[in-house]
């Protein structure tokens, strides 16, 4: 069997290939099968590679949603807990900030000091209203709803033309490492 790979016959004439083609025996209608193959393994393999820098898109854009809708609900929680121990504080802060008042409301002055670490950390000054937060949040749920379902038929494409490249390398014997089909004699 004589093999040689479709790679080489651009750089010869068509007279050329023919000529070649007789020498080694190849019948030119199957070189031009191998060709038009060729071609259509090439544009599956961009196909393919389209598919799944689409599918890693898809992967990526819900991640950074999932992130966002993540700090968005960690501060709604914090401005919950800050409103809920504020009056605590503000007695404390009355008491002059008394050992025996801190004692018996360790637990609630620690959650509002962790509130009021947690909005300085962000850098807030003001805190926004829990209605906007929610809001965001439900644009951020329906950004991600529609992200995931395009991700599902993005995953399916993708699966499924793996499958068909890897029946085709199987069948045509390609090197999956350089998608060069090889022409091969006929008798």
């Amino acid at each position: 069997m004589i093999s040689a790979p479709i790679g080489i016959i651009h750089i010869f004439s068509a007279a050329e290939i023919c000529n070649n083609c007789v020498t080694l025996g190849i019948s030119v209608s199957h070189l031009a099968a191998d060709i038009y193959m060729y071609k259509n393994i090439m544009g599956l393999k961009k196909r393919t590679d389209e598919s799944v820098m689409r599918f890693n898109e898809l992967s990526g854009e819900i991640k950074d949603l999932e992130l966002q809708m993540t700090a968005n609900s960690e501060l709604q929680k914090q401005i919950a807990n800050y409103v809920k121990t504020r009056e605590i504080c503000v007695e404390y802060r009355k008491s002059g900030y008394s050992k025996k008042f801190r004692a018996q409301h360790e637990s609630e002055i620690m959650i509002h000091q962790t509130a009021k670490k947690h909005f300085d950390q962000l850098g807030l000054t003001k805190l926004p209203q829990v209605k906007l937060l929610r809001e965001q949040y439900a644009e951020l749920l329906a950004q991600k709803r529609k992200a995931y379902a395009e991700y599902k038929q993005a995953r399916e494409e993708m699966k499924e033309l793996y499958n068909v490249k890897s029946n085709v390398s199987q069948l045509l014997n390609i090197d999956e490492r350089n998608d060069s089909p090889t022409l091969t004699k006929t008798r």
